[in-house]
């Protein structure tokens, strides 16, 4: 995922013109007052910002700012690329010179505590009137598009913002997953409770072997590592996001 965002962001800066560079997983990058002022949507100073990508790029790099979906920095780019139409827009026209804004989100799912590939989820929400849209993705993976507004066209205002759409699509993830078979969590429940009484009988004789050393601290120390490496969870992110235009009706 840290890929995909630090490509997207980038590629955004290099589409408005400013200087970057790119060391060592620290993005630094020198902004005008007036590329500063349209991100921010308020006049601005000059800057220079720098961008980690993870929370292991934050702990080396304190002074930087994470950037990740969510965020107010990254909802800020994707609202100005959105509206100088300069990344991730897609026009599909199929009649109509009246268009409906969707965004399109592609949720990366990570199983951990159990053998299963990892998923692509594609969620779109309908700007216009602030829903989940469940037929957008199959209607238009395979359509023909173009990346400029078609002359003549009407775009239909947007009724919610981006931060709107990215907490409905997120609300709408969980709602599906709830129907998932969770049968492959049970398993790894299973399992890792049968590694967590291994994990003691272990400390339990050692503890009997030196009983003036307190192994307690260590033993807990233990059980919450296997519990955040094999504890079975889903992990989603979007990892693609597009905005698109489609002809209403």
């Amino acid at each position: 995922m840290e890929e995909q965002i630090k490509d997207f962001a980038v590629s955004f800066f290099k589409a408005m013109g400013a200087s970057h560079t790119d060391h060592d997983g620290l993005l630094r990058v020198q902004l005008t007052d007036d590329q500063v002022s349209e991100i921010e949507n308020r006049f601005s100073k000059p800057a220079v910002w720098d961008f980690v990508f993870s929370q292991q790029g934050q702990e080396r790099f304190p002074h930087a700012e994470l950037l990740q979906p969510g965020s107010l920095r990254m909802e800020q780019l994707i609202d100005t690329a959105s509206a100088k139409g300069r990344l991730c827009r897609r026009y599909i026209i199929r009649g109509s010179s009246i268009l409906r804004p969707y965004i399109l989100f592609h949720f990366r799912l990570i199983f951990t505590g159990f053998h299963r590939p990892e998923e692509i989820w594609p969620i779109a929400i309908d700007l216009h009137i602030g829903t989940v849209s469940d037929t957008l993705y199959k209607e238009t993976k395979d359509a023909d598009w173009q990346t400029t507004k078609p002359p003549e066209t009407t775009i239909l205002p947007r009724k919610i913002g981006f931060r709107r759409a990215y907490l409905l699509a997120c609300d709408n993830l969980r709602h599906l997953l709830q129907g998932e078979d969770h049968a492959w969590a049970e398993s790894a429940a299973i399992s890792l409770a049968q590694e967590k009484r291994h994990l003691q009988d272990y400390y339990r004789r050692m503890s009997a072997q030196d009983p003036q050393r307190d192994y307690q601290r260590e033993l807990k120390q233990r059980l919450q590592e296997q519990e955040q490496r094999f504890g079975p969870r889903i992990m989603a992110y979007p990892v693609v996001t597009q905005l698109i235009f489609l002809s209403d009706g």
